[in-house]
């Protein structure tokens, strides 16, 4: 298993460009903007469609408050591994469409 982040998201996208939006994981700067207008406070329920290698995963880790319920979607095996290996406490899904 590949544990450089953006090297695995890179390897993805050659492999499989289709299914994958981007050729690097989204910047911290961009995953803060992303989800800057939730209304953190009232969320008790999160799905991340997408979740790849978990760069907005880690934002909405660090806001979510205590007893939230996350569960983080992703068709790749590997990236999946990755997010389940680094938030172990979240749910993960390998399709929304079938779940």
């Amino acid at each position: 298993m590949i544990k450089n982040h953006s090297l695995l998201f890179f390897k993805k996208f050659i492999l499989n460009p289709r299914n994958v939006g981007s050729v690097i994981p989204s910047s911290r700067f961009l995953a803060n903007r992303m989800v800057a207008s939730a209304m953190w406070e009232q969320a008790e329920n999160i799905v991340e469609i997408g979740s790849g290698t978990g760069a907005i995963t880690r934002v909405i880790a660090n806001k979510i408050k205590y007893g939230g319920n996350i569960i983080l979607f992703e068709r790749d095996e590997e990236m999946g591994q990755t997010l389940q290996r680094d938030f172990p406490h979240f749910i993960r899904e390998s399709n929304a469409l079938t779940n």
